[in-house]
């Protein structure tokens, strides 16, 4: 027995298991009642909130909420019965005649990424890289600013940005109108116009606390900061699709998932976060429901929209302001309320102020509307809407490298009133709200007289080539007139909404917008990603210098390109292009002979697929 001893200790002191509490620790009695009570937990939050059960028996993804349709052959769920098929096809064959084709892959949710879309084909590809590949293959015209008329990318990649439109830095305008002014104290007398979206996040919820609980949390928060004399105003969820689902989607998207439906109750103990919760659309019109009971209970006057709530907070306000003489408070953190104060106020009215409660705004929490207008002047402001929407709020996108303090300041040196009066007014044709908007879009960036969009594209992507240390990335070229005449008409639509204060006066399908799965979608554009002669294309493999007829290149009347493989367009073919009869019979005998100067493989063939970026189809000679 000693001596058994004496080995587990020379056993546990190689090992580094000297002191016996350092392993197995998992078997302990209280780690397993840890265990089991962490079990429980997640069980019980499965009972209520089923993320494996959906009524449409479509592919989700949990932590993304991404969702397959039917169309797109998505498989992953089936890996199992694909590995086992194609087990089966290879079994018994020799080992040099295997394969796997490409077509009996599992294709998984990451394709639904973006894509470019050529007739019925689908292409699944980095826009960047099939900007650089499409560039290359325009070598072969004398044309080449003509190919820019097209965007060259899955997406006009000035304006999206991963299938969404890109985010603007809203909050740069607002530090624009502020710059200079001083901090200013609010009268003593004032009446809260409280925006009811902002407050569902500025309320922290406390942990293990009921749903009354919660509501108690708001109506001591309000009656603390605000008085019973507020007014609350609240989003609404019931109107049906808005031209902000696309901005929806991408806030859904950055919470990592949509929780879950959750039938609450007031005594009902809350196991979801904060911000998962919220994220619901349905969750949260429901929450929504439930406080403005507590509140107007408590004495808060409750409004709520039919759909987004920041021109009924403005008008909300305005009305106060215009019918009593004390001074208004708007409480929001979105630009777009305070674009719309510095728009509407009119010097008959109460002097209203923008108050800020988010963590970042701690310089200028309260702003006199009326000194904003008076720094950035009476002019910038009657073209503020414009300017908002132009550079791109939660309806239209924003433009790459063009923020909204440049916007601002380049629209309001300039003689624009014009083109943003026929932005604004709801009667303008589109022929007109184009012109003006395509003005505009040229003003910013730095056209002249004469030009278009689509010749400062190549303008543009010739100065980059020439300049830049790296290549030239497709999002820093000016959008091609289509993208920009579907921008345009969405800008308008919002410009309109903001100055009427309402969302009934257009019709988004006939400004910009799709209708798709019951949501507007921004119309990106309308062209295709690149012209179809390019889109099928071949490059050769040639190892001399493509004088054969054996050049695919020159076989198809086509010069060679950078894309060769071994020429890279530096050969005899590379400036002028012979046909298959040009070939003299001395060329052809010329070169009998010499087979071993080309490769077997010696062209290549290249074509979009839905499954791959490229695939390479080989032709042997």
């Amino acid at each position: 027995m000693h001596q058994c001893a004496s080995l587990h200790l020379a056993m546990r002191s190689l090992t580094g298991l000297e002191n016996p509490t350092d392993h197995h620790i998992e078997t302990g009695v209280s780690r397993m009642k840890c265990d089991r009570r962490d079990m429980l937990k997640v069980v019980s939050w499965l009972d209520k909130n089923d993320p494996f059960h959906t009524a449409d028996e479509l592919l989700h993804c949990i932590s993304t909420g991404l969702t397959a349709s039917e169309e797109d052959c998505i498989s992953c769920d089936d890996a199992e019965q694909i590995g086992a098929m194609m087990q089966e096809k290879v079994t018994g064959a020799c080992v040099v005649d295997a394969s796997f084709p490409k077509a009996d892959q599992v294709r998984t949710l990451q394709h639904l990424g973006s894509r470019c879309h050529v007739g019925k084909q689908s292409l699944v590809m980095d826009g960047t890289n099939l900007f650089h590949r499409l560039i290359i293959l325009v070598e072969r015209t004398d044309d080449v600013a003509g190919y820019f008329k097209y965007e060259l990318t899955a997406a006009p990649a000035s304006l999206y940005k991963c299938g969404y439109m890109r985010k603007a830095d809203k909050p740069a305008l607002a530090k624009e109108m502020k710059r200079g002014l001083t901090t200013e104290q609010m009268p003593s007398q004032v009446k809260y116009v409280v925006d009811g979206g902002a407050l569902l996040h500025r309320v922290r919820w406390l942990k293990n606390s009921t749903f009354s609980q919660v509501f108690q949390q708001y109506v001591s928060y309000v009656m603390k900061k605000y008085g019973n004399a507020a007014v609350v105003v609240f989003d609404g969820y019931d109107s049906g699709p808005t031209i902000k689902d696309d901005e929806h989607r991408r806030r859904t998207q950055k919470v990592g998932r949509t929780s879950p439906e959750v039938s609450f109750h007031d005594n009902m103990l809350i196991v979801s976060s904060q911000q998962s919760f919220l994220s619901n659309a349905a969750n949260k019109a429901r929450f929504i429901d439930c406080l403005k009971l507590s509140l107007g209970a408590a004495g808060c006057q409750i409004t709520q929209a039919s759909g987004d709530a920041d021109t009924l907070i403005v008008s909300t306000a305005l009305q106060i302001a215009a019918d009593e003489k004390n001074a208004v408070a708007v409480v929001a953190d979105d630009t777009d309320i305070l674009v719309m104060l510095a728009y509407h106020l009119t010097p008959a009215m109460s002097n209203v102020y923008f108050v800020s409660e988010a963590q970042k705004a701690a310089e200028h929490r309260h702003v006199s509307i009326a000194s904003a207008q008076n720094n950035i002047g009476l002019s910038a402001c009657h073209q503020l809407l414009v300017v908002h929407a132009l550079a791109g709020c939660d309806s239209t996108s924003a433009i790459y490298g063009r923020g909204k303090g440049t916007v601002l300041r380049k629209l309001t040196k300039s003689n624009t009133m014009p083109h943003t009066d026929v932005m604004q007014r709801t009667d303008a044709t589109v022929d007109a709200v184009v012109t003006a908007g395509m003005e505009l879009m040229l003003l910013l960036f730095d056209g002249k007289a004469g030009d278009s969009l689509n010749k400062l594209r190549h303008s543009t992507y010739c100065r980059l080539a020439a300049t830049s240390l790296s290549r030239p990335q497709p999002e820093k070229l000016p959008p091609t007139e289509r993208a920009a005449y579907f921008h345009i008409l969405c800008v308008h639509l919002q410009a309109v909404r903001w100055k009427n204060l309402n969302d009934c006066d257009l019709d988004p399908l006939a400004w910009g917008w799709k209708l798709t799965d019951g949501q507007y979608m921004p119309i990106m554009t309308d062209l295709a990603a690149a012209p179809d002669d390019i889109l099928n294309i071949v490059r050769c493999k040639c190892k001399t210098s493509c004088v054969s007829h054996l050049c695919s290149c020159r076989k198809n009347s086509l010069m060679c390109v950078s894309a060769c493989s071994n020429c890279h367009g530096d050969c005899t073919n590379g400036e002028t292009v012979s046909t298959y009869s040009d070939i003299s019979e001395d060329s052809e005998s010329e070169h009998e002979g010499h087979a071993d100067a080309y490769s077997d493989d010696e062209t290549e063939r290249i074509y979009f697929d839905s499954d791959l970026d490229y695939e390479l189809e080989e032709e042997v000679q």
